[in-house]
């Protein structure tokens, strides 16, 4: 409790919140392969590709004050930058935040193993993964390929897998396993860093 004295309206009791607890070591990964760059404000560049690659070199045109020739899809780029700054400039907060929570949770990263950083690396990776995998294996469908048995199994694939899966292989089976016992182990690892 924390007591506040006023001196018109004598003591004040409020009670003191207790600090929210830090996310599940998964929220600080997903959100680090995932979100951290949109949150932070980089902004992708593929939209200004789009708008050079429509108008290339075509509008380019002499300008009336200088008499020097301007790229016209440059002029656009810059402007449509002038645009997307102002909008977000009320996110300055929320991107200060996000800068401070990838320092803090980068840094927990670095201090890993490597076989850990390559365990999370693969689990949040984006790759496609047929079907059947995706259902069984969920979030560690990207992991499958550096247990044990899957690196023994000269004949391994995302297709063998799916194969392995259908046909209730009992090597389908330890594959999974395995990668939920390796994301677990780099799970408790980064919690004991962190």
């Amino acid at each position: 409790m924390v007591h506040v004295v006023s001196p018109r309206r004598g003591v004040l009791v409020k009670p003191q919140t207790p600090p929210a607890p830090a996310p599940p070591p998964q929220h600080d990964m997903d959100w680090l392969f995932n979100n951290c760059e949109s949150e932070m404000g980089i902004v992708s560049n593929f939209g200004s590709m789009i708008a050079v690659l429509k108008s290339g070199a075509s509008i380019v045109r002499r300008d009336k004050d200088t008499d020097e020739l301007v790229n016209g899809a440059q002029e656009a780029i810059a402007n449509e930058d002038t645009i997307i700054d102002a909008l977000d400039a009320r996110r300055g907060p929320s991107r200060a935040t996000a800068t401070r929570r990838n320092r803090r949770v980068l840094a927990t990263f670095r201090t890993l193993a490597p076989e850990h950083k390559r365990t999370f690396e693969a689990a949040y990776e984006a790759r496609q993964v047929p079907p059947r995998v995706r259902e069984t294996f969920r979030h560690l469908a990207g992991v499958a390929h550096l247990t044990a048995t899957a690196r023994k199994n000269a004949d391994f694939s995302m297709k063998w897998l799916s194969r392995a899966i259908a046909k209730g292989d009992a090597r389908a089976a330890a594959i999974r396993n395995e990668a939920d016992t390796m994301f677990k182990a780099a799970v408790e690892a980064y919690e004991a860093v962190r």
